[in-house]
């Protein structure tokens, strides 16, 4: 992933997989995380998913982690979770193994931008705003530092789910041979393209913020 061993750590907390159950047991975290953060965060996040990288950008440094919603419900907040997204932040080199600066050009002045960390939340936002009743909910960015927040409007696994099996009978019919003059609305019925076209599109958009040196962390 062309990490180095400074900015982040190989942690063994999960190895009974106490922290969570649908993690692997080794997690690679920023160096500065602590065990009793990670064990803070693990009960904030849902299900104990707590912000892990997944991807790191080797040209400019910029890391892809992966969580959960948090457990803000109305008003809770967690000053563990913040730390380690802030640690995220901080993990990320400011000058490339060439010298040559993450932001800006060698013999340029340009600082870097105000939003380290784009948090990119895969829900619509009523979905999201719904969640927040039942104890879960969305970071508020008021608590995170160069953070921001955008909601990527994909429907949950269940809805894509059932428009692939809308989408499949559709093909099987075709490739049996059986004429359906019907074929494109049923197709547009299905929402299988629109789905697609929606999770594509969050997938560019956070190809883009990498490429910009911006961090992500994606969770729904």
């Amino acid at each position: 992933m062309g990490t180095t061993f400074t900015a982040w750590q190989v942690s063994g907390l999960n190895n009974d997989f106490r922290i969570c159950t649908t993690y692997p047991q080794l997690l690679v975290v920023p160096f500065a995380t602590t065990d009793k953060m990670m064990e803070e965060v693990a009960v904030f996040r849902s299900r104990g998913r707590i912000p892990v990288l997944s991807y790191i950008h080797s040209p400019n440094g910029a890391s892809i982690t992966r969580s959960s919603q948090p457990r803000v419900g109305l008003t809770s907040r967690c000053e563990a979770d913040e730390l380690l997204l802030q640690y995220i932040i901080q993990a990320q080199p400011l000058v490339r193994p060439d010298g040559v600066p993450v932001f800006g050009s060698a013999s340029g002045s340009a600082s870097a931008p105000t939003v380290r960390l784009a948090v990119l939340d895969c829900r619509p936002r009523l979905n999201a705003m719904a969640n927040k009743a039942g104890g879960k909910g969305f970071e508020s960015m008021c608590n995170y530092k160069h953070c921001s927040l955008t909601f990527q409007n994909i429907e949950n696994i269940h809805y894509v789910r059932d428009a692939f099996k809308a989408f499949k009978a559709i093909i099987h019919r075709a490739g049996a041979g059986q004429d359906d003059d019907k074929w494109l609305s049923k197709l547009q019925d299905s929402k299988w393209l629109e789905y697609i076209h929606d999770i594509l599109n969050a997938a560019f958009h956070m190809a883009g913020l990498v490429d910009q040196g911006i961090n992500v962390l994606c969770h729904c």
